[in-house]
């Protein structure tokens, strides 16, 4: 699964090897954000993508915005790299239960 956040600001060399262009908004300098929240398969990625809502993001102290308050969205984004500091997180399992409630009718 592939994870990214609604109205984040990517680089678009950073994700444009999961996302399509049309799901993107440019901005300035080379930068991307996505202006939708949901759930879609990717033949792009050979994956799943889930964009979740804006209120997941937390500002920081320092001004940095961090998905729960503590991880780096560009870290993130692909649940395949071993490395991902989300597999390691206590946040992991409500990441997956919410994109399972979203999947199952």
């Amino acid at each position: 699964m592939k994870i990214f956040f609604e109205e984040y600001v990517y680089k678009w060399d950073d994700v444009k090897e999961f996302l399509h262009d049309h799901y993107v908004m440019y901005l300035k300098d080379g930068k991307v954000s996505i202006p939708y929240v949901g759930y879609y398969y990717s033949k792009k990625a050979e994956d799943s993508v889930f964009i979740l809502p804006k209120v997941f993001i937390n500002i920081t102290e320092d001004k940095q915005e961090r998905p729960f308050g503590v991880l780096d969205p560009k870290e993130i984004i692909d649940t395949k790299n071993p490395d991902n500091p989300l597999l390691k997180s206590q946040y992991f399992n409500e990441v997956f239960n919410l994109s399972t409630w979203i999947i199952v009718p």
